[in-house]
């Protein structure tokens, strides 16, 4: 076990510019990113918080490793769910892309989480922030040219970063190699128009990475979420089956090398959602 928290972030490097933080022992198989630039740096989600501490912190003391020239660090989130957010209070500069319904929420410059946005759980509770990042624009990170869109569907939040330079993709939990997991039917919609907005920026000429399972994401398996999500919407019936995993219901539909997994039940403690996750990767 405690081989376990020692060794609990399996790195590789993209590139000199970009690195998987994988949490290979989280339940969900969770992973973080840190792409660097000259000037300033990002580290794309918190992580899980489910490892132990290492001289008082659960991700920064990896990140320092990563971070020699001590290059300023900057917190993305590329949703709110709860196996995202746990690190959060360990950033002291946290960005927030432009959107309108995360301006309108908050409380000078704080940012109070709802139980909808964590989906499980009540942690964090807050975080400051401290910059907003405009969307469809070029941030220049030094020598590192990267651009956020929004990819509503799986959270109403939800962002992808695209980083131009090293033409790597980070989709954050639009896709990943896994089933699609929505939260409500209402959002199928917004999920496949994502899709359609993603592939006006991106090609095959890309990189793609998730923020589950085995990072790197194939580019048929974007493209046939596309053709999937798109059947859904105008009522064309893809192939269709009812899942059961203890108390939870889901919806599963398939198209390819994608799966949607829409939720009939909300799980109740995170031991439920890491059963489904289990039900699937072991059948």
């Amino acid at each position: 076990m405690k081989d376990k928290y020692l060794n609990w972030y399996k790195v590789e490097e993209l590139n000199k510019n970009n690195y998987v933080l994988e949490e290979t022992h989280s339940l969900q198989h969770n992973t973080c990113y840190f792409i660097k630039g000259e000037n300033r740096a990002i580290v794309f989600d918190s992580g899980s918080g489910e490892n132990k501490e290492i001289d008082g912190t659960k991700i920064q003391y990896q990140i320092e490793k990563l971070n020699q020239e001590n290059i300023p660090v900057t917190l993305l989130l590329s949703h709110f769910h709860f196996d995202h957010t746990q690190n959060v209070k360990e950033f002291d500069h946290i960005a927030l892309p432009k959107l309108k319904m995360l301006e309108d929420r908050m409380d000078g410059n704080t940012f109070h989480f709802e139980k909808k946005d964590l989906v499980l759980g009540n942690n964090p509770e807050k975080m400051e922030v401290n910059e907003w990042f405009e969307l469809n624009q070029d941030i220049d990170l030094g020598g590192v040219i990267i651009e956020l869109i929004h990819v509503p569907g799986h959270a109403p939040e939800s962002i992808a970063m695209i980083d131009k330079t090293n033409k790597n993709v980070f989709l954050g939990d639009l896709i990943y190699n896994f089933s699609m997991l929505v939260l409500t039917e209402d959002w199928i919609k917004d999920y496949k128009e994502s899709f359609d907005y993603l592939l006006t920026k991106v090609d095959d000429s890309y990189n793609f990475y998730g923020c589950h399972m085995e990072p790197k994401v194939a580019f048929k398996k974007i493209l046939d979420a596309q053709i999937l999500l798109t059947q859904m919407v105008e009522g064309m019936e893809p192939t269709k089956k009812d899942v059961r995993v203890e108390a939870m219901k889901w919806d599963q539909y398939v198209y390819g090398d994608a799966e949607v997994l829409i939720l009939k039940k909300i799980p109740k403690t995170v031991k439920l959602l890491a059963d489904l996750w289990a039900h699937f990767n072991l059948k």
